[in-house]
């Protein structure tokens, strides 16, 4: 049996390391533009789950923190990354 060099092991990584490197990307670039996608899209998510009955202003408020959506829009997308 002949020895395999570290070099040659080192190449036949290669290339599962550059697809495992791409799938990576692929998988962010996703998750940021569904992120954006549903931030840009029309309408109010706390007006719609509120929708179904009366509500009062502080309950709106009370939603939205509780979704997050009154912090900053990089503090969002930063908590919607660590929720993967």
């Amino acid at each position: 049996m002949v020895p395999v060099s570290h070099r040659a092991q080192l190449a036949a990584l290669a290339p599962a390391a550059r697809r495992v490197g791409e799938g990576l990307v692929t998988a962010w670039a996703a998750i940021t533009l569904t992120f954006f996608a549903l931030r840009l899209s029309a309408g109010d998510p706390v007006a719609s789950l509120l929708a179904q009955g009366a509500t009062t202003p502080g309950r709106v408020e009370a939603l939205r923190h509780e979704l997050g959506l009154d912090r900053p829009l990089l503090e969002q997308y930063a908590s919607y990354l660590a929720s993967f």
